[in-house]
Formats: C-alpha cells, sequence, structure tokens
C-alpha cells in the first residue's frame, strides 16, 4: 500500500533552500531531502546535487494534482526570476512523481551509508554493514541515523584526526556533545 508520495524536483543547488521551503509551506511536504553523495571509505563514488524530494501523505480521498503543483512550482521560480535571480541559478525545478510506500522511505537513506574510514584508524560502520577489521582499525560501530553519526560531516573527521594526533594510549577526555 503506497503511503506517501514522493516530489522530485530538479534544481540548481543554489535553491535547495528556496525549493525546500516551497515544498514544505507551500505544498505541504511533511519533510524534504537533497540526494546524498554516496562514499566509500573518503573517495565519492557518486554525486547528486541537483535534486530535493519532498514527501506528502497520499490520501485516497483528497488525490494529488500533479499538474497543479507542477505548475505553481513554475510559479514561484518564475517570481524568483522577476525579483533578480537568474534562471540559471534556480535550475529547471521539473517535477517527477514517485509512489513510496512508508517502509521504503522510513529505511531506504540506509542503502547510502557503508563503512568509511574517516581518518589514519577509525571506521565508522553502520551496525547493519559487515566490515572486516584491519590490524590497526579502530572499529566504531553505531547506528547512525539519516543525517547524524555518519562520519560525512567536516567536523566529525576533524575531531577525529586531532584526537589521534593528540591524545595519547592513557589520557582521559570529556566528550561535550560532539555526537555519536
Amino acid at each position: 500500500m503506497t503511503e506517501y508520495i514522493e516530489l522530485s524536483v530538479k534544481i540548481n543547488p543554489l535553491s535547495t533552500e528556496l525549493v525546500s521551503d516551497f515544498l514544505i509551506s507551500e505544498i505541504g511536504c511533511s519533510g524534504v531531502v537533497m540526494e546524498e553523495t554516496e562514499y566509500k571509505d573518503t573517495v565519492i563514488t557518486r554525486e547528486v546535487k541537483n535534486i530535493v524530494k519532498g514527501y506528502i501523505w497520499n490520501n485516497p480521498d483528497n488525490i494529488t494534482d500533479k499538474l497543479l503543483i507542477q505548475e505553481k512550482l513554475f510559479q514561484k521560480r518564475a517570481e524568483f526570476i522577476k525579483s533578480g535571480i537568474k534562471a540559471e541559478n534556480l535550475g529547471g525545478w521539473e517535477l517527477e512523481f514517485k509512489e513510496v510506500a512508508d517502509e521504503e522511505w522510513a529505511h531506504s537513506w540506509k542503502k547510502y551509508w557503508k563503512p568509511m574510514k574517516i581518518s589514519s584508524k577509525v571506521v565508522i560502520c553502520p551496525s547493519w554493514e559487515d566490515y572486516k577489521q584491519e590490524h590497526n582499525d579502530i572499529l566504531i560501530s553505531l547506528d547512525p541515523g539519516s543525517a547524524f553519526g555518519t562520519g560525512t560531516h567536516a567536523t566529525t573527521r576533524l575531531c577525529v584526526r586531532a584526537i589521534e594526533k593528540y591524545i595519547n594510549k592513557n589520557d582521559s577526555v570529556a566528550d561535550v556533545g560532539t555526537g555519536s
């Protein structure tokens, strides 16, 4: 049973916030996501930067008018162009629809997270993935959320590298809100 409709909007990454806000405030999406960059260790294997996805509840009593939503997107884009924003900075704002089961939407982000070596020793490994630990690896196995605990953020990497560089075996440290 389809529970959500996924709206995929092709954009220029510069307009991510504009489209995200529009999908939430004017279309009624319950959430939005940006297509994610895929990594293998620290190497980018696939990069998608031009799609914002929004999710709306599939209400059988209130059929979603795809043409009306596309028209509203184009109207909003035209308003931004009229206000002085260049069309190439917005992208085309073409819309695609896909019916998505609740279970698929809730867990589909997991396919993007693989074991990732974020420093010379530390490997972050989602609990649902297997990883063959090498001699000097420090393995952190955890259940990252769809946005946090994945090790991809620059501050996480910098903190881990600083710990490796400056902390000795018997030193003590305090975790002051550094996340996962």
